[in-house]
């Protein structure tokens, strides 16, 4: 509040460490966990609807062929990707989510690529964001306990792996069927933190804190 006369970013950080292209060309098709020689490719999924569309690609809810599983999958162009320097988030966000499992996390069970196209397969969740809710009215202090306590839990999860989450608003917090949290969009996280390294301003300007927003 009081900033309206600065620049709208919908992210920024300081000093991002940019990859090859050969780096993001070498994702392999992998599942949840980073098993690789496990052959996923968009033909094993079924498009149900778009339920979301940004700046670099959209999300699908699809459905796995085999198994008949719903899953919400993200689909990025290469050249958007690449033009706008945000392939090392894409990256990151990969490279964090096959190795971390945790009740109040979202899950990326598969990724993919094509000459063009790179693919994230996550977990679906029809609850929405909870931005949805908080934008309907107030939450109750037993409620708003509730969900405090399951993002403090998902935040210590990767906290205990050297993990930090930078980007924590409303939008990026889902709810599952059964009315839990889900933390998603880690593509600002950052990996083998130790101490007090992290020194860059990163996140959503609208939900920077006043004394970090001036500085």
């Amino acid at each position: 509040m009081g900033n309206s006369n600065k620049k709208k970013k919908e992210k920024t950080e300081e000093n991002p460490k940019f990859p090859t292209k050969k780096e993001l060309d070498a994702m392999e098709a992998t599942d949840v966990k980073g098993k690789a020689n496990v052959t996923v490719t968009q033909d094993d999924f079924e498009i149900k609807k778009m339920i979301g569309k940004g700046s670099f690609g959209s999300v699908l809810m699809v459905k796995k062929k085999d198994t008949g599983k719903t899953y919400a999958m993200k689909v990025l162009f290469k050249d958007k990707v690449i033009k706008r320097k945000q392939y090392e988030h894409t990256l990151s966000e990969r490279r964090i989510l096959q190795d971390i499992e945790h009740p109040f996390l979202i899950g990326l069970r598969f990724s993919f690529q094509t000459k063009g196209k790179l693919f994230m397969v996550f977990d679906f969740f029809n609850g929405g964001e909870l931005y949805t809710y908080i934008s309907q009215g107030s939450f109750s202090e037993e409620k708003s306990k509730f969900y405090a306590g399951q993002i403090l839990l998902g935040l210590g999860h990767l906290h205990k792996h050297n993990i930090v989450y930078r980007d924590l608003k409303p939008e990026n917090l889902l709810l599952d069927r059964d009315g839990n949290i889900r933390i998603c969009d880690f593509g600002l996280s950052k990996q083998d933190v130790e101490g007090d390294t992290v020194q860059s301003i990163c996140g959503t300007p609208e939900y920077l804190a006043p004394e970090v927003s001036v500085v």
